[in-house]
This record gives structure tokens, C-alpha cells and sequence, in this order.
């Protein structure tokens, strides 16, 4: 078995006899066709080397995106979670492989102390399962993305004199992103991060330092009745020059070809060649019902802040929406959205929020099958809802290819891979999203679960504080901080933490269960008596039963966990696809027969 496989087009072969022989001088063994003896069955030979290596390198360039053997061996690659891609010119990778960070070789020369040469063998000692350290991570960003395509649209400013458009205004932010985010060359910064500096007084260097990019886009949105003009500069932050302006004025039927224009005129100032692809994406928008496209703006005004009573909000304004415009695609995707939500919080039986949730992103991929937001609302259906473990892989891979700047697809994808046990590259995916949306706290709490599934307690630990200390009620870090206290034995850290949460969720039953319990018997009984009291409220009302299965664990009361388990596959809940890989119940428990079965039932990959 070799360290690392390199797969390239002919064309490149000098470059990569010299990346190979700098592998070579750092003790990697490493297999390229040169290797190949006279007279061997070429293809043969390098299938089995192919499988055989343990990190497999593939050479994206102009000539290897065309390269049939190129393309099936990086298709291996991936399937079998050892892909490295590095980047010999500026092709942008194929479709498919656009959600992986690339290694940009494009500048180098051949030095082997360079930056990008120690970027390339942290990336492949990953797969070998050797000590990784981090000051690769520390290394400039060139190495990974060209500088010169990394952006971030600060909020928009509101020239409306109507503080009632607020809601327009914020839209029109999101919808710039959501354009620029369809092209694949672009890193863009989601909204989530960039909203943080909505009036902040630091300047367009220090903003673009904090957020990792190298260009600001400022702008102001004027709306008067059904007329719409958008301003737009483009600066950049380096020097604070200001690169471009211009402003885009249409109606409000033709608002989608407006966004389209000015991505696409952000594009071009900065050098970024479309692909044919993005080219078709950004081209030819619909037009708009003025009256839909507003109560589709104030339904995500709602979704974004993801409380039960603003799901509620943002599930009333969709309707409105499809009142005015029954084909509406993204109204459908937002309903979607929104019982994907409610499912998630367990605020309703998955027996009823699954296929409303199924039927409303059917519907917006029937009318749309380029909405990247519906399919990761898909893939996330398919992956709680349904256990269907390859609908979701190829769900989350097209949200993923239709908009490589996602996110929430990046950080969800990572959860799914871990739970199907594919935890390196669950990594890969989750500091891509962490790069997009660097302050966004559910992406930081969905980083920590994964955290959590790699055993990783103190880094879990020390990134909760952080979340907690600027959200102190963030629900997702509670949940995940608690466990991790148990799992290490800090069961004063863990009582504090589940009477937090339960107190975060509005349930002071189960809080004065956990005080009495404690005061009866201490931790093992403080959890036995919450248990109890959440199982007599499911009498009453809907309660994830793995909620309660876990309290009945940490209570150590196995043969109760277990009957919550039970319930918990029975009624389809959605936290239960976590069983098998995240640590979340005593190993009394996981070596129960009838746990075992469940594992088996839900035909993990």
C-alpha cells in the first residue's frame, strides 16, 4: 500500500514529477503511471493502485477537467473519502468537486520549503492518520483560493425613507449574495457573518481582516412603490480604493434580473470568467408578481430568526405568497424550509411535519429544479426524516454544486457525514462552511457536534463557552455541551448545564424535577426524576422521545432508555439517525439487542 496516488492529465507530467519527488523527499511513498513496469495491464495496474493508496491527489488543470481518467479517478477518489485536489492553473474543477478546498499550485515553481507544499502534505497527512499540526492553517490563504475572488457584501443601506422596507432592503442584501454565490470561482461571505457589521464603525480593512476577503461590496437600496434602484460599489479593502459604482434601476416585476445584472457586473470587475453553467444561472430571471415577491421577502424576514413563533410567521407570509403566485418555486422552498424547522425543534409529530415538508420542496424542485436551497432542504428531509442515506448524499452534492458558496449546506453535509461515518470528510465540510460564515452561531454549534462525534471534548468545550458567552440561551450548544460534560465525568458541569437548557427551553417542570431529584439523591437521580417528568408531559403533548431517552441515560436506567429508543425509531424522530456514532448513550445501552436491531434498521451505509 502507498501513501498517495496522483491523478493527472499527460499534459501535466513535468509539474507532477516534481510535486512527487518533493512527496518523495518528505518520506510519503507515492504512485504516478511512471510507475507502471513494461508489459503490465496499464488499466488494471492503476485501478489497484488506485484503491490501494491511502490519499489519492488529483491535478485539476485545464487539460485535466477534460481528462476522462482524470475524472473516474477522482470520482473514486471521493467516493472512498480520500480526495485532494490541487489546482495547476485557474480552471475551476468540474461539477462535483467544487465543494472541496483546492491546493493552489498554480504559482509554484518548484521550491520545496514553499507554503503551499506544506498546505499539500498536512492535507494528505490527514488521511494517513498522522499528528496534523495546525500552522498550516496559518499559512496565507493564497495557497488555498486566489485572494482576488474572495468578497463580502456588507448590508445594505436603506434609502427608502420608509423604515417599513427594512424587511425589502434586507432581501435585496440576501438576493446579491445568494447571485454572487452561484459562481463557483467567488468565495462570498453568507449573510449571517456579514450582518454582524450592520453600522459598525470599524473600517472596510479591519472588516475585510476579520472576514477573510479581500474585497467589500457597499451599496443602498431605493424603493418607491413598484420602482426599484440599487447602488452598488465595489472597494477594494487592501488599499480602500474603490474599484467600481454603479447604479441598476428596474421595476419590481424585473427585480430577479436586476440581482442577475449587478452579480454579473461584479464578475467581470473583478476578472472572474463564468462558465457556460453560471452563465445560463445568471441569465434569462423570471419575472415577478410585485405582491408575492414582498410576502416572500417578510416570510424569510421570519424563517431567519428561527423561533417557534416566527416559523409560524414565516409559514402564513409564504402562503400569502402562493395566494398571489401559486408556481411560486421559492415560496414552496420556504414552506419546506420552515417544517424542516419545526420538525427539527420537535415542535410537531414527524409523522405529520415529514411529509409536508416532503410535498412543499417536491413541488419547488418540480417548478425549479435549479434551487439550490430546495435541495438542501431535500437532503435534509432525506437524512431525518427519511433515512435515505444516498437521496441525501446526492441531494446535499447538488445544493452543494449549485451554490458552492452555501453555508448551511456545508455544516448539515458534515453532520451527515459523521453520522454515515465519513469523519474526514465531514471536516473538509465543515471548514468550508466555517470559511463562508465564520460568525454565524448555529454553524459554530453544528461545528461543535461534529467536535463532539470526533471525541474532540476540550476543543467542543472551550468553542461552547464562546458561543455561550455572546448566546448565552443558544439552545444547540446546551444540547451538545452537556453530553460532553457527562462523557467526561463533570457531572456539576452537566446538571448546570441540562437545568440551563430546559430553563432556555421554557420547561420549568423538568428544571424543578432536576433541583428535587438532586436534592433526593444527587446527579443519577436528578436525571432519572427530569426523565420522568418530560415522559409525563409526552402523555399531554409531542416530545422527541430521544429527549427523553437521553435523560433516562445519563440517569443510567438502561432498559428505560431503551424503550425510548424504541419509541423514538417507532415514530420516526429525527435526532435518532445520531445514534450509532455520536456518544450520547452509556455503552449499556449501545450493547443492548434490541439498540443493536434499531442500529440495523436504519441501514446505515
Amino acid at each position: 500500500m502507498v501513501d498517495v496516488f496522483i491523478s493527472y492529465a499527460r499534459a501535466d507530467r513535468a509539474r507532477i514529477e516534481s510535486i512527487a519527488n518533493v512527496l518523495e523527499d518528505n518520506s510519503y511513498t507515492v504512485w504516478w503511471d511512471h510507475n507502471i513496469a513494461g508489459g503490465a495491464a496499464f488499466a488494471a495496474e492503476i485501478e489497484r493502485a488506485l484503491n490501494d493508496a491511502r490519499a489519492v491527489i488529483v491535478a485539476w488543470s485545464v487539460s485535466g477537467v477534460q481528462s476522462d481518467w482524470v475524472l473516474d479517478e477522482a470520482g473514486v477518489a471521493k467516493q472512498a473519502g480520500k480526495l485532494v485536489p490541487i489546482a495547476l492553473d485557474a480552471t475551476l474543477p468540474p461539477i462535483g468537486f467544487r465543494q472541496y478546498q483546492v491546493v493552489d499550485f498554480s504559482a509554484w515553481s518548484g521550491e520545496r520549503d514553499a507554503d503551499v507544499v506544506a498546505v499539500l502534505t498536512q492535507s494528505v497527512d490527514r488521511f494517513l492518520h498522522r499528528e496534523v499540526s495546525t500552522a498550516a492553517f496559518d499559512l496565507p490563504q493564497e495557497v488555498l483560493t486566489s485572494p482576488a475572488n474572495e468578497i463580502a457584501v456588507l448590508p445594505l443601506e436603506n434609502f427608502s425613507g420608509d423604515s417599513g422596507q427594512q424587511f425589502f432592503v434586507d432581501g435585496m442584501h440576501e438576493a446579491l449574495i445568494a447571485e454572487l454565490s452561484k459562481i463557483g470561482a467567488l468565495k462570498v461571505i453568507s449573510r449571517t457573518s456579514t450582518r454582524v457589521y450592520s453600522g459598525s464603525t470599524k473600517s472596510l480593512r479591519e472588516i475585510a481582516a476579520e472576514l477573510g476577503v479581500t474585497k467589500i461590496v457597499e451599496g443602498s437600496v431605493n424603493r418607491v412603490g413598484d420602482e426599484v434602484r440599487i447602488t452598488i460599489q465595489l472597494i477594494d479593502a487592501r488599499t480602500d480604493t474603490n474599484l467600481w459604482a454603479e447604479s441598476f434601476d428596474r421595476e419590481l416585476t424585473d427585480i430577479l434580473g436586476l440581482q442577475q445584472e449587478a452579480a454579473r457586473a461584479i464578475a467581470e470587475k473583478i476578472n472572474v470568467v463564468l462558465t457556460p453553467l453560471e452563465e445560463s444561472r445568471l441569465a434569462g430571471a423570471p419575472r415577478v408578481r410585485p405582491a408575492a415577491y414582498d410576502a416572500y421577502l417578510k416570510g424569510m424576514f421570519h424563517w431567519y430568526k428561527l423561533t417557534p413563533q416566527d416559523l409560524q410567521a414565516a409559514l402564513q407570509w409564504f402562503d400569502a405568497a402562493l395566494a398571489t403566485d401559486p408556481d411560486y418555486a421559492p415560496a414552496h422552498s420556504g414552506i419546506a424550509a420552515v417544517w424542516a424547522g419545526i420538525q427539527q425543534m420537535g415542535a410537531e409529530r414527524p409523522a405529520i411535519a415529514g411529509p409536508k415538508m416532503k410535498s412543499a420542496v417536491d413541488k419547488a424542485l418540480d417548478l425549479d429544479p435549479h434551487l439550490s436551497q430546495a435541495h438542501f432542504t431535500a437532503a435534509v428531509y432525506y437524512s431525518w426524516s427519511a433515512w435515505d442515506w444516498d437521496k441525501a448524499d446526492t441531494s446535499f452534492r447538488r445544493a452543494i454544486d449549485l451554490n458552492p458558496n452555501f453555508p448551511d449546506a456545508y455544516a448539515y453535509y458534515s453532520h451527515y457525514l459523521n453520522i454515515v461515518g465519513r469523519f474526514d470528510e465531514a471536516e473538509t465540510q465543515i471548514r468550508r462552511a466555517l470559511d463562508l460564515d465564520p460568525f454565524n452561531p448555529l454553524v459554530r454549534g453544528l461545528y461543535g457536534g461534529d467536535l463532539f462525534f470526533w471525541e474532540r471534548y476540550d476543543d467542543a468545550i472551550e468553542l461552547f463557552q464562546s458561543i455561550l458567552n455572546s448566546a448565552p440561551d443558544h439552545w444547540l450548544a446546551l444540547q451538545i455541551q452537556r453530553f460532553i460534560y457527562h462523557n467526561t465525568g463533570m457531572f456539576d458541569d452537566a446538571l448546570r448545564t441540562t437545568r440551563l437548557l430546559y430553563a432556555t427551553l421554557g420547561n420549568p417542570i423538568v428544571v424543578e424535577a432536576l433541583d428535587r431529584g438532586f436534592a433526593e439523591g444527587g446527579y443519577r437521580v436528578a436525571m432519572a426524576r427530569a426523565a420522568e417528568a418530560l415522559a409525563q408531559q409526552a402523555e399531554t403533548s409531542f416530545i422527541l422521545p430521544t429527549q427523553i431517552a437521553i435523560l433516562f441515560g445519563m440517569a443510567d436506567k438502561v432498559d428505560r432508555t431503551v424503550t425510548w429508543l424504541q419509541e423514538a425509531y417507532e415514530v420516526g424522530d429525527p435526532e435518532l439517525p445520531y445514534l450509532k456514532n455520536l456518544r450520547r448513550f452509556p455503552s449499556g445501552v449501545m450493547d443492548d439487542p434490541r439498540v443493536k436491531e434499531i442500529v440495523k434498521r436504519l441501514r446505515y451505509p
